[in-house]
């Protein structure tokens, strides 16, 4: 279904179209917000950040380092200046507004796949900056409820989702994505409605969210679904002093 017969199916719909807004340029993401607020009255109640390049599909010794860098402009700073317009829009509300960021993020994040380092690299730092402002917030909010909205964040994964811009990947990889891209926005729906309690933690669109939720005390007390150096905990430093 096109952008334009979902949007006419629900007709009550209201919609911002602001075309050329380069989300890596911070006077650009300030000028979107404006024109939100103008047309809104407030800021948005949930910020989805889906914009990102690939960049190429090659070692990191076979592309240039602007090659590589132009993936981290779009895809984290992007995230950054959209992520600190919005907070900042939340924290001027009176009332304030709770709010929800959903960061779209990917398998590649901790999965190693050849010829996609500096996707990878900014899906991976984008988990944790999205944990670090659930973290902060969650902290913050609680020291200052009156002057601090809560925001939760939540790295999501879409699935595996046929889009142009997965096209670079190898055919016998690109033919495995079978995910609808609805199934990425009946999550987003769930995750804004029932799991908000996943703040800061990485979810897959793919997973079963009904098996997810009985797993919520688990997940919490383990700290699971972090980005983490794993066996840290296991090894004994002061032995290896010696």
């Amino acid at each position: 279904m096109s952008v334009s017969t979902a949007i006419s199916s629900i007709p009550e719909t209201k919609v911002l179209i602001v075309p050329n807004t380069d989300i890596s340029k911070e006077s650009e993401v300030s000028s979107l917000f404006a024109k939100v607020q103008s047309s809104f009255g407030s800021p948005p109640d949930i910020l989805i950040n889906n914009a990102a390049i690939s960049g190429t599909w090659l070692p990191f010794a076979q592309q240039t380092s602007s090659q590589w860098w132009q993936v981290q402009e779009i895809t984290m700073r992007g995230t950054i200046n959209m992520c600190h317009a919005y907070t900042t829009a939340l924290t001027a509300s009176s009332p304030l507004k709770e709010g929800l960021i959903i960061n779209v993020t990917s398998v590649g994040s901790y999965a190693y796949l050849r010829g996609i380092s500096a996707y990878a690299n900014s899906k991976a730092a984008m988990n944790n900056f999205t944990e670090y402002i659930d973290s902060e917030n969650t902290s913050a909010h609680a020291e200052a409820p009156d002057k601090v909205p809560r925001i939760t964040a939540i790295p999501m994964h879409p699935g595996g989702v046929q889009t142009e811009m997965a096209g670079v990947l190898p055919k016998e990889l690109f033919d495995t994505l079978q995910d609808s891209p609805e199934l990425a926005g009946g999550v987003a729906v769930w995750l804004s409605a029932e799991g908000r309690w996943l703040g800061g933690r990485y979810v897959s669109s793919n997973w079963d969210m009904e098996k997810v939720a009985k797993e919520k005390e688990r997940i919490l007390r383990g700290e699971l679904l972090r980005l983490r150096v794993v066996g840290c905990e296991q090894i004994d430093y002061d032995a290896a002093k010696g």
